[in-house]
């Protein structure tokens, strides 16, 4: 999760998880191999292997392997979470006037089963009235760093210069 633009007028938020990616096709591909290579030992058996290793490395990639964009703009008065899978492509807009904050949500303890002292958290937005009215975090998933601390940040800072420049801050 990063910072991909921040602009007066923009701020676009970026979550591409490459190293999952990269790492199950290299499952896939390391399943193929043997698998075509076991194939000439015992066909039958080197085809399941193949089959069964690629089919659990391309449904792993399709359910984890997830791009993210959240676009804050300015002039349109927008707030676009884009969500872009293998299958599928999901866009959802909310009236950027509608945002109040953005927080940093903590994982509860007892779902994390990490034996690390540091908190799992995540960044999210606060609409506090309106049609989207509730809590909408920027990525599903919790993380361990300052990353997600640093996004949150970042978004009540832009937010709160937006307001300002537009003669509506507090």
């Amino acid at each position: 999760m990063r910072v991909a633009r921040n602009t007066p007028e923009q701020l676009i938020i970026s979550d591409t998880p490459w190293f999952m990616g990269i790492m199950l096709a290299l499952f896939i591909f390391i399943f193929v191999a043997i698998g075509l290579l076991l194939i000439l030992h015992d066909p039958l058996f080197g085809f399941f292997w193949m089959s069964f290793g690629a089919s659990i490395g391309i449904a792993a990639f399709a359910l984890l392997v997830r791009r993210t964009q959240v676009i804050l703009d300015g002039p349109s008065n927008s707030i676009k979470f884009r969500n872009q899978s293998v299958f599928r492509y999901q866009s959802i807009e909310h009236q950027l006037d509608e945002l109040g904050h953005a927080v940093l949500e903590t994982a509860p303890r007892e779902a994390t089963k990490i034996a690390t002292n540091s908190a799992m958290t995540r960044a999210v937005l606060v609409f506090p009235q309106g049609m989207s009215a509730g809590r909408h975090p920027i990525v599903r998933a919790y993380r361990t760093g300052r990353k997600p601390q640093r996004i949150v940040e970042a978004v009540n800072i832009w937010h709160q210069a937006l307001l300002d420049s537009n003669g509506r801050g507090a």
